[in-house]
């Protein structure tokens, strides 16, 4: 065997001596242990939880930078892009091994601060304040110091500890800045501003916006808070300002997503500027810059708006129509499809097509902010539609119920034929004639005044549509007014009376002797309405004192029975007030408590379905009928089940016997076959 050379050898002895601990080397053998143990934590542990924390860390900046300029709320937990929430986990699983395994390597501070911020970028804010205070506590003069100081005021605000997370943001700035480290504080100072946004408080944002604008050095950061001014100052009203915090952003080193953000923002402040030419240039310019290939479909949209800002509607028309179909699903053509509905709606008063639109707006792209207005508008118009062609039908059907001898005719055809025979005969004849012709009128009556209740009810939803939904005031006023006008004395014509006060009252256009007047007119005519009670109110008179329910006597002397040992007695009271109780608020409580009593005290479930459906039926829209409903649907769904599952029972055993019917047929042949064989001489 090869010997090692003489030196060697004493080199190696002089190793083993310092490993076991050889008290002369003692100095020596600490230095070389503790790199022994830095290197060994570093490539066991540390490199691969830095490295799928860096991974993680760089789909969440990609993110970022894609999304520059976006306006997010502060304290919203991210969307995590990717696999990087899985990588965030392994870096908290190996940077906890290297705390577990080489507490004294010098990794341990990196691995802490490493941990506290994959979990914020988790959402975690508790688990990572801890990491971040433990690392505080530990390591009080460690160079991650103030980062960490940044997040872990970051956490705070996310954590709604607003006055902790503040003051601490505010330490790190005056701290920072004292220690010449500008990026921190400005970071620091830019989070203040994002607080203070988010909670409407533009004045702060701008304030502590500006601070960090004038301490940091990260220019890229610097452009992003100066888009953040721009959008305070627009917030505020303050477009002049707004213009000119919004063309600054490039004066710093903004990225890609941040410089067109900034040019964009500005456009719609030179139209809201009534800047047009200016503005038209510069959405030109974009829009021939290939480089803004992917923000295409946000500038020919933003160029449509710019036609309908100049109220020129067809060279808007017809660039909304462009994006819609160059750009389809996309969200700028939702918002296109929205425009055309609000163009056909409210300057053209094309509502068939109008509703064409806002369909196709709702429907054009999952995550369009337009898609909730544009699906109620929608809603509106198939609504407005049916109303209308339901009071089409309604006059219809009067005109011909009025019109028509028919049946008339047919009577006394009838009783013509029979008029013959003696004078008593005759006035026998004569009087069914009469009878029955009165009954016909009486019916005609009735269906006419029962088709006038539906065309009053018909126009209160009209008006109540244009005044909610369309925003069209004055349509609504003339559908109240004639309610008001044709709808005698009914629950809708009080209403719409009320609702035209109300409208007076809160435009504030209207002289007050007229509101007041409105209001003394509801009071006059409809004296015993809860809408009067309601203007009296409003007019500073005594309210009317309500008259006592007899109803409610009834109810209370049934609730003496419902928790004792005969709550069964309680069952006549409830009954005379379903009988008795007419509109009174405890008509439909008392059906609730009866169909409660059967269910839970006299356990007879199907007659407290019974009572539950009749509830449903005749007091829809009560508390007690939703609460309720969904017990039913429970029921119906079981009993469905329960039929088909019969049904396939049913059809499974007929298949069975058919099949065994098939069977036994083949050996019945075999059998007169061998018969028949046998029988062969």
């Amino acid at each position: 065997m090869r010997r090692l050379p003489r030196r060697s050898s004493i080199c190696l002895l002089g190793l083993l001596l310092l490993f076991q601990g050889c008290q002369m080397y003692n100095a020596g053998a600490d230095f070389v242990h503790q790199r022994y143990v830095n290197t060994v934590a570093y490539f066991n542990t540390y490199y691969n939880a830095k490295k799928a924390f860096d991974d993680g860390e760089k789909q969440i900046l990609d993110q970022q930078e894609s999304s520059a300029g976006k306006q997010s709320p502060q304290g919203a937990s991210p969307v995590l892009p990717g696999d990087s929430k899985a990588k965030f986990n392994l870096a908290i699983e190996k940077a906890s091994k290297l705390l577990s395994f080489y507490p004294t390597s010098k990794w341990v501070d990196d691995a802490l601060f490493m941990i506290g911020k994959s979990y914020f970028y988790l959402g975690d804010d508790l688990h990572a304040e801890r990491k971040f205070l433990e690392l505080f506590a530990k390591y009080p003069d460690s160079d991650l110091l103030l980062e960490a100081e940044l997040w872990y005021g970051r956490s705070l605000i996310r954590q709604k500890r607003y006055d902790e997370g503040i003051q601490s943001l505010d330490q790190l700035y005056t701290k920072a800045a004292g220690l010449h480290e500008k990026s921190i504080a400005g970071a620091a100072s830019a989070e203040l501003g994002k607080y203070y946004y988010v909670n409407n408080n533009y004045d702060r944002a701008i304030e502590y916006y500006q601070r960090s604008l004038d301490i940091s050095s990260d220019d890229k950061m610097n452009a992003e808070t100066e888009l953040q001014m721009g959008y305070c100052y627009r917030q505020k009203g303050d477009l002049q300002q707004a213009e000119k915090a919004f063309g600054t952003v490039g004066d710093y080193s903004p990225n890609y997503a941040t410089s067109f953000t900034a040019e964009f923002e500005r456009i719609r402040v030179l139209v809201r500027l009534q800047q047009y030419t200016e503005a038209m240039e510069r959405l030109i310019d974009l829009a021939g810059d290939a480089k803004n290939a992917e923000y295409f479909s946000k500038i020919h949209y933003e160029i449509g708006r710019l036609y309908e800002a100049q109220n020129k509607l067809d060279e808007a028309i017809k660039k909304y129509s462009y994006v819609d179909t160059a750009f389809a699903k996309t969200e700028d053509a939702a918002q296109a499809y929205f425009r055309l509905g609000k163009i056909y709606e409210l300057n053209k008063e094309n509502y068939q097509s109008a509703a064409g639109y806002y369909n196709r707006s709702r429907s054009e792209s999952a995550t369009a902010t337009t898609n909730a207005e544009a699906a109620r508008k929608a809603d509106a118009f198939v609504k407005y539609f049916s109303l209308r062609s339901d009071l089409h039908r309604y006059d219809s059907i009067i005109v011909m119920i009025k019109g028509r001898p028919a049946k008339r005719d047919s009577v006394r055809l009838a009783t013509d034929s029979l008029r013959t025979g003696s004078a008593d005969s005759l006035a026998r004849v004569d009087s069914a004639r009469t009878q029955l012709e009165k009954r016909l009128l009486a019916q005609e009556i009735e269906s006419v005044d029962s088709l006038r209740h539906l065309i009053t009810k018909a126009r209160f939803e009209l008006a109540g549509i244009f005044y909610l939904e369309i925003d069209r005031q004055d349509s609504a006023l003339y559908w109240f007014q004639r309610v008001i006008d044709e709808g005698g004395k009914s629950e809708f014509a009080e209403r719409s009376l009320f609702t035209l006060a109300e409208i007076a009252r809160t435009s504030g256009a209207t002289d007050k002797r007229i509101v007041d007047s409105l209001y003394r007119s509801v009071i006059a005519q409809y004296p015993e309405s809860p809408y009067a009670q309601e203007s009296r109110r409003i007019l500073g008179i005594p309210l009317l004192e309500r008259a006592p329910d007899p109803a409610e006597a009834l109810y209370r002397h049934a609730e003496e029975y419902m928790d004792g040992e005969h709550s069964d007695s309680a069952l006549p009271y409830l009954y005379k007030i379903v009988r008795e109780g007419g509109s009174s608020p405890f008509s439909p409580k008392a059906l609730y408590a009866i169909g409660w009593l059967y269910e839970n005290r006299l356990e007879e479930e199907d007659s407290a379905s019974a009572v539950y459906r009749r509830l449903v039926a005749v007091y829809p829209k009560s508390e007690f009928a939703l609460a309720v409903r969904p017990k039913l649907q429970e029921e119906d769904a079981a009993r469905l089940e329960a039929e088909q599952k019969a049904k396939l029972e049913k059809e499974e055993k007929k298949k069975k016997e058919e099949e065994d019917k098939k069977a036994q047929t083949p050996a019945a042949d075999s059998t007169r076959s061998q018969g028949i064989k046998q029988q062969k001489p």
